[in-house]
């Protein structure tokens, strides 16, 4: 059986998760708005509120600016250095560390384009 090439300490002790939640939670954040969005507009107009929307926006953007903050602390312990074509132990931590910040960074603007949008035009037409 052939062996593995040797990871960076940081994937075998349990940062797994933290990675894994910085590379996936930023644009599952954006889609949860997104859905939760459309979905409450028409009992939001109907009983003319609109704080379940930007309660919503305003914990997806936490959700996201917080596993991009996940994934840039990831990052940092594997060297704040940009992933290489190179098999070297780390590559695969520093790719999705990269990634996921970079990811959260984008989502986090979209969230916020969305809420802005909220705030900006009216949710319901008469």
């Amino acid at each position: 059986m052939p062996s593995r090439p040797a990871e960076h300490p940081a994937a075998t002790t349990g940062h797994e998760r933290r990675l894994w939640l910085g590379f996936l939670a930023p644009p599952l954040a954006f889609l949860t708005n997104l859905g939760v969005a459309y979905a409450v507009v028409p009992g939001s107009c109907s009983a003319d509120i609109s704080w379940p929307l930007h309660l919503t926006a305003a914990l997806m953007l936490a959700v996201a600016l917080g596993s991009g903050w996940l994934a840039w602390r990831e990052w940092t312990r594997a060297g704040r250095e940009w992933p290489t074509e190179q098999p070297e132990p780390g590559v695969r931590v520093r790719f999705m560390a990269a990634l996921g910040s970079i990811g959260a960074a984008l989502f986090s603007l979209l969230i916020a384009a969305q809420w802005l949008a909220m705030v900006i035009l009216p949710q319901c037409r008469r």
